[in-house]
């Protein structure tokens, strides 16, 4: 028997397991879907929060049992200082813009719901029904706001920081499960790699580059980067069982309820995987062939059931697919790709290199997994397109996942000494490439100013300070102002800020009836409009309020006394920069 020595068992003494870290994480995931999931039975929010809290514990406890790895406390230590350096820089980030923050999604007014007791959330503009949008970061920071009584904008702001630094310490994890020395490299590759879009070759303005340093700024990919390295983790660890397929298909269902591309992804990368063990490999077990259906049909079915950007009903639109190639012009094809390479960056081609070394290896592994994520990633938008989906949201996506995957896939190549040489070159061609972009985030995309996104600002500060202390319900902006939409000054912030209903304020490319949206689109006009202008003057509530940029006023003064029908007897309050009748 080897009896250890003392410097073994000083080493010992001071591991931590992977598991402990993990466990928070795994719980993070889960918890946003199984909200989602009980959301169905209507119950009161307090109640949906410890129950889906409770199931995500036990569940996070079932799938941290098979993972066995230790980290020293050196590593452990590495680590922390890495990502935490890495997490700083990143808080800067956050202050200068958040993704989405006011239009066209109004993430603040959407985690404010959560913070209000209401979930699922819906469009700003229409309370009365769940949005089809994925849920599951507005879950995650709305639920920090209502256990903790901080305002939105702050939970907004530190679940971005926390997220981020999970991403980078399991990221770490996973490369130290796997015995790759390489772990401490994740974070600057995350920031030091960009896509090869800024504007010295293609100015697509705000959006000239992604990298994952950015794209944790956007609401569905914190925890999207999070699932993906979980799912890796699982089937690391993975052993042909009913438990192990239910496992593995519970976190491609979360995947619903966070980012509908990375599900996507998930689903077509199962199937690749499926042929590639069974036709080239030749190692699938047919003998839980009715559990892989029977998982299969379940993960399809329920995303259209519960709140998520699949969520079916007589008010929503499905995507309406289509074969890129024949639904646009061949010049048009062409821009539209070359965007697209440019966005994904150099760092997508190696990953496709990789990948074909991969694929064509018998053995399946996790190599094999990230390869088939990457190739249906990469060429699912220049094959296919959503025809009612915006363009961006058709190429930026799938660009994001590119990079992230390929990342993951070099460093697990790179500690292969076949690989090291060229992959290291390859690495810091891609680093060099992507000094125009990073140049461009260090002079013009930090901030010190840690109040940004967190206080309305001073031009809207007293219409929002009454609307708070009121017992207002409904916004009605006077004005269709479709600029008024996106300023962190304009009626859409002051609704958002306030957590209150923004009537005839709707972004239509969310895939609502067409019909439904035709109608609104109309209706945001109202104010052109006598017939309508006189309905709403005339049933006006309460608890609702006409919202009037004050440079507009003299022209609500001159509608609203000649209107056929009187409105209510109501007095106009008045603010530095906007009225409410």
């Amino acid at each position: 028997m080897t009896i250890p020595t003392a410097r073994a068992r000083s080493t010992e003494r001071f591991s931590i397991k992977m598991s402990y870290v993990l466990f928070p994480v795994f719980f993070l995931v889960l918890v946003q879907f199984f909200a989602a999931a009980l959301s169905i039975f209507g119950l009161p929010f307090a109640l949906l929060l410890i129950l889906s809290s409770v199931i995500s514990l036990i569940s996070a406890k079932m799938m941290t049992d098979s993972i066995t790895h230790v980290i020293s406390w050196k590593q452990s230590l590495y680590m922390l200082v890495a990502a935490s350096l890495t997490t700083l820089l990143f808080l800067l980030r956050i202050n200068w813009h958040i993704n989405d923050y006011i239009c066209p999604t109004g993430l603040l007014g959407l985690v404010t719901q959560v913070a209000d007791g209401t979930f699922p959330v819906s469009f700003l503009s229409f309370p009365e029904f769940p949005m089809n949008y994925h849920q599951g970061f507005i879950f995650v920071a709305g639920s920090l706001s209502y256990i903790f009584s901080i305002l939105p904008s702050i939970a907004i702001k530190i679940t971005y920081g926390i997220l981020f630094f999970l991403v980078n310490i399991t990221a770490m994890l996973y490369l130290l499960s796997v015995r790759n020395k390489y772990y401490v490299l994740i974070p600057l590759l995350f920031v030091g790699i960009s896509s090869f879009s800024t504007k010295w070759f293609l100015d697509i303005s705000f959006y000239n580059y992604i990298n994952i340093f950015e794209q944790g700024v956007s609401n569905s990919w914190p925890l999207s980067f999070l699932l993906i390295l979980l799912f890796l983790f699982m089937i690391e660890h993975y052993t042909a069982s009913v438990r192990k397929i239910l496992q593995v298909s519970l976190l491609i269902l979360a995947s619903a309820t966070i980012n509908a591309t990375v599900f996507s992804i998930l689903i077509l990368s199962i199937l690749i995987i499926f042929l590639h063990q069974k036709y080239y490999a030749r190692t699938f077990n047919a003998t839980y062939l009715p559990t892989y259906i029977s998982a299969a049909i379940l993960i399809w079915l329920i995303p259209h059931f519960i709140p998520s950007a699949f969520l079916h009903g007589i008010m929503y639109d499905t995507p309406q697919y289509g074969i890129r190639i024949l639904e646009t012009p061949l010049f048009k094809y062409c821009k539209h790709m070359v965007r697209y390479l440019l966005l994904s960056g150099p760092i997508a081609l190696l990953g496709l290199w990789l990948a074909y070394c991969s694929l064509k290896r018998k053995n399946a592994d996790v190599l094999t997994v990230l390869s088939a994520m990457l190739c249906v990633s990469f060429f699912f938008p220049v094959i296919f397109i959503f025809k009612n989906i915006d363009m961006w949201d058709n190429l930026h996506k799938f660009a994001t996942a590119n990079m992230f995957i390929s990342i993951l896939l070099a460093l697990l190549f790179l500690a292969k000494p076949a690989f090291t040489r060229k992959i290291t070159f390859a690495l810091v061609l891609c680093v060099l490439l992507s000094l125009p972009a990073t140049y461009d985030f260090m002079r013009y995309r930090l901030s010190f100013d840690f109040s940004n996104h967190v206080y309305p600002d001073e031009q809207i500060a007293d219409v929002v300070s009454f609307l708070q202390s009121s017992d207002t319900k409904v916004l009605i902006p006077f004005e269709n102002d479709d600029g008024g939409k996106c300023e962190e000054y304009g009626y859409s912030a002051i609704a958002q800020h306030a957590g209150i209903t923004l009537r005839y304020s709707y972004f239509s490319n969310f895939l609502l009836d067409e019909t439904f949206e035709a109608e609104t689109d109309k209706a945001q006009h109202w104010a052109q409009d006598a017939q309508l202008r006189n309905e709403i003057l005339e049933n006006l509530q309460d608890d609702e309020f006409l919202l009037i940029k004050k440079e507009y006023g003299d022209e609500f003064h001159t509608r609203i006394t000649t209107n056929e029908h009187q409105s209510k007897n109501r007095s106009i309050i008045e603010f530095n920069n906007y009225l409410l009748y």
